[in-house]
């Protein structure tokens, strides 16, 4: 497939076209391809803003100018030509997530996930056994007092019960709760 190569540089110009005259005075008038390579920069960014992605975005301007040139014929003269162009490019956008999530539904396409999933797998596994390794150093440093409210939290106490369970009020536990969990950070950041 042949791309369409934009540099930021490079600004067209327009091909002009003489008309028959229409009241006595010969004015010129753009070709609809120049129109069109006018507005590859406005297509760039409208592609850019739907797809996240720099080569989707190239992909999707080009099947834009694509389409855009083969039903030039449905466009109206003195229409805006820039709404025109961004409207096909919305609706062959929506036409390539259609397709992707009908691929996905249908089983032709495998998320790469599921490709590797030994790999997946195995790597999951360590980083695991890594978080727990380093979850383990880090509570041997925790205070008697913050070691008290974040341990029932683990097991999926609320605030209030290890408030009850610490015989304490419900504001001490959450500030040692708190303090706990910023200790259990800073030690386990990476």
């Amino acid at each position: 497939m042949t791309r369409l190569v934009l540099d930021a540089s490079w600004r067209p110009k327009p091909a002009v076209a003489r008309s028959a005259p229409t009241g006595g005075a010969n004015r010129p008038q753009t070709t609809f391809e120049a129109e069109l390579v006018a507005l590859l920069p406005v297509l760039h960014r409208c592609a850019y803003k739907l797809t996240r992605d720099r080569e989707q975005a190239m992909d999707l301007v080009q099947d834009t100018c694509g389409k855009a040139l083969r039903f030039r014929h449905q466009f109206r003269a003195g229409s805006d030509m820039r709404a025109w162009a961004c409207i096909i490019m919305r609706h062959r956008f929506f036409d390539m997530v259609k397709a992707r999530k009908d691929a996905l539904a249908g089983g032709r396409c495998v998320p790469i996930e599921e490709l590797s999933e030994q790999f997946y797998d195995r790597a999951r596994a360590e980083q695991i056994c890594f978080t727990k390794e380093a979850l383990q150093l880090a509570v041997t440093d925790l205070s008697q007092e913050q070691a008290s409210a974040f341990w029932p939290t683990l097991v999926g106490a609320t605030r209030e019960e290890c408030a009850a369970f610490s015989r304490m009020s419900r504001g001490s536990a959450g500030t040692r709760l708190h303090r706990a969990r910023s200790f259990m950070r800073r030690a386990c950041a990476v």
